[in-house]
């Protein structure tokens, strides 16, 4: 919008120097002395003064003949004076009709012009809505996926697409490691665990862990324990993990007001201290068979409870995964990563 604003300046310019010369103009003809007015009136002076001393003084005209003649110049006075004051007031009621119709044309102007400003706005507001929905939905994105991982290292290993066996892979949680294991599971360096609450995010606990914490969700107290692994993670301990009506309370935990950035939510069922059933309702996604960072996640919860060693099998939906915390910091996760199918991408 910046040229129409720019000729709608442009406009209002134009129409104040139009009002200069309308001024102008009406200084010159609107009822002013100027030099005409002057002249006239010095010549009707001079000559009722020099018939007074015709007529009067010197007595060369008879007293009949000045009155006369004075009478005709009044008259002849007050004939040009109407004509002047008709003259003025065609021309004062041009300028009038002038600038009326200038006024016109420019409130036509501005109206439309702040139409176009208006409607500017409304796309400007809306293209600010989209970006705010694009940024909600960017929030959203998943940092990271440990099962992601352990496929896109298969497949790019299958594909030879690289001669090692271990490299790097840099994911919105930063660099992850993995490596291809001889009997073809994916053995992942997942990074470490961060446990302040602030960086989780988890409100209202600062830089302090959060294990083992309440939360209350549709009326229910739970125990909760938080872990990021580059992505939110909130693990409940439960006595039946087949109790857990996961597509009722699962979205209620993700939505929690406490989780800034929303969450993933684990239910665990500790079986011993080296095996445990877990299931998972995925931020953005709803229930889903496996979850590599939850199950990561998992671990560092039932280590921080002290309900498992630090090495265990982690039983999901869709499989086991073996997770390790080790005395480095760092969770190390070992899992299988199968072909399910190959398809050429059509334009």
């Amino acid at each position: 919008m910046p040229k129409k604003e720019a000729q709608f300046r442009e406009e209002l310019d134009e129409f104040q120097k139009e009002k200069e010369r309308i001024r102008s103009i009406v200084g010159q003809i609107g009822g002013a002395n100027n030099s005409q007015h002057k002249i006239i009136n010095l010549l009707f002076v001079v000559l009722i003064i020099a018939l007074l001393i015709l007529g009067v003084v010197l007595q060369k005209i008879t007293l009949f003949l000045t009155l006369e003649v004075a009478v005709l110049l009044g008259i002849f006075k007050l004939i040009w004076m109407f004509y002047e004051a008709q003259r003025a007031s065609h021309f004062q009621f041009w300028i009038l009709n002038s600038l009326e119709y200038r006024i016109n044309e420019v409130d036509r102007r501005v109206k439309k012009i702040e139409k176009l400003l208006t409607k500017d706005k409304e796309v400007k507001k809306d293209v600010e809505e989209k970006d705010t929905e694009n940024a909600g939905e960017e929030q959203q994105k998943a940092e990271m996926c440990g099962n992601g991982i352990r496929c896109f290292a298969k497949c790019v290993k299958e594909a030879n697409l690289t001669d090692k066996n271990k490299f790097t892979v840099e994911t919105g949680a930063g660099i992850i490691v993995p490596e291809i294991m001889e009997d073809g599971t994916v053995h992942v360096d997942m990074g470490e665990p961060i446990l302040e609450g602030d960086k989780i995010p988890v409100s209202g606990f600062g830089n302090n862990q959060v294990v083992n914490e309440n939360i209350t969700v549709d009326g229910q107290t739970y125990k909760m324990t938080c872990v990021s692994m580059g992505n939110p993670h909130c693990i409940v301990f439960v006595d039946d993990i087949n109790s857990v009506e996961l597509e009722k309370i699962g979205p209620k935990f993700e939505t929690n007001p406490v989780f800034p950035k929303k969450t993933n939510t684990e239910f665990v069922e500790v079986k011993n201290d080296k095996y445990v059933r877990m299931r998972v309702w995925e931020r953005g996604a709803g229930i889903t068979w496996a979850c590599g960072t939850g199950s990561c996640a998992t671990l560092v919860a039932c280590v921080l409870n002290k309900r498992t060693q630090r090495t265990a099998q982690i039983e999901l939906d869709g499989g086991i995964l073996t997770i390790q915390w080790a005395d480095n910091n760092r969770i190390y996760m070992t899992g299988p990563a199968t072909k399910v199918f190959t398809a050429t991408w059509a334009d």
